[in-house]
């Protein structure tokens, strides 16, 4: 009987990616809707409208320009990093960090948000984590497209950039992994909702985007890089600035990202007959 038990739970673990792709191909067209209502959504009213998704990472981008190469003048080792500005090296992975956190966070509540729609409606429920993660990542994907253009201009472009929608694939793989797990369990405990932002904060600051490794104290580099997130934050620094990729770091991105997406879409299935009883 366990031995039974086990082989279903072993075989819903593998399947589950298989069974949440296969419902958004199959609901793809109202994917697309969900995603560009979501991005319609976060500008609606406004005059300038969807400009704002320009404007906002051109300021961004200005302000970081200014104050790491006019203020605070810090100066990186370029044979390690690639570059000398401070500047280039936040910028090269600010806008991934930002499309996670504001993807997952947004994940996290969306399934209580839309409770009528889940509770009333026969509806695929993947498509919301998924649509939150798909939008951020989107939005915060032109802020990215602005740098790269930077970086283009100032003579960064090299061959390694063709990895770029390798290891961007695998970090929108263990964002969705991570939302849907977030998803779920905020339906049963939604202090999780309230937690989360503490956790991401002090998670960006446990993750080499302020700071490079070689700055940590020796002692503490084994805790780094136990970090899930340092192999996709140290990958988009080697590609875009060292011009160079670590097989590594990409095996272990490739970990993070796969067994997240399985443990975490799984997660989400077995959790989902709930779902209606709850909300």
């Amino acid at each position: 009987m366990d031995h039974h038990i086990n082989s279903k739970i072993m075989r819903d673990l593998v399947l589950s990616p298989f069974i949440w792709f296969k419902v958004l191909f199959e609901q793809r067209n109202l994917f697309k809707e969900f995603v560009k209502r979501d991005i319609k959504g976060r500008f609606a009213g406004s005059f300038a409208g969807f400009s704002w998704a320009i404007i906002n990472p051109i300021a961004q981008i200005l302000i970081y320009i200014f104050l790491f190469s006019v203020i605070f003048r810090v100066k990186l080792s370029r044979m390690e990093l690639g570059t000398e500005s401070f500047a280039v090296y936040l910028l090269a992975a600010i806008f991934q960090w930002l499309a996670f956190s504001e993807g997952v966070s947004r994940a996290a509540g969306i399934l209580v948000e839309n409770a009528n729609l889940i509770t009333k409606v026969v509806f695929a429920v993947e498509i919301l984590p998924a649509t939150a993660v798909s939008s951020a990542f989107f939005l915060n994907g032109l802020g990215l497209g602005l740098v790269l253009v930077w970086l283009i201009v100032k003579g960064y472009l090299a061959w390694s950039w063709l990895w770029m929608p390798v290891v961007s694939l695998l970090f929108w793989c263990f964002a969705i992994g991570f939302a849907a797990f977030l998803a779920a369990l905020t339906v049963f405990l939604r202090d999780i909702q309230q937690a989360l932002a503490t956790i991401l904060s002090v998670w960006f600051y446990f993750t080499p985007i302020l700071y490079p490794l070689s700055m940590v104290p020796s002692s503490l580099h084994v805790y780094m890089k136990l970090n899930p997130l340092f192999s996709f934050i140290e990958l988009y620094h080697q590609v875009l600035l060292v011009h160079t990729i670590d097989g590594n770091l990409l095996l272990i991105a490739s970990f993070w990202a796969i067994s997240t997406l399985f443990l975490g879409l799984f997660f989400f299935k077995r959790l989902q007959p709930s779902f209606g009883d709850v909300l």
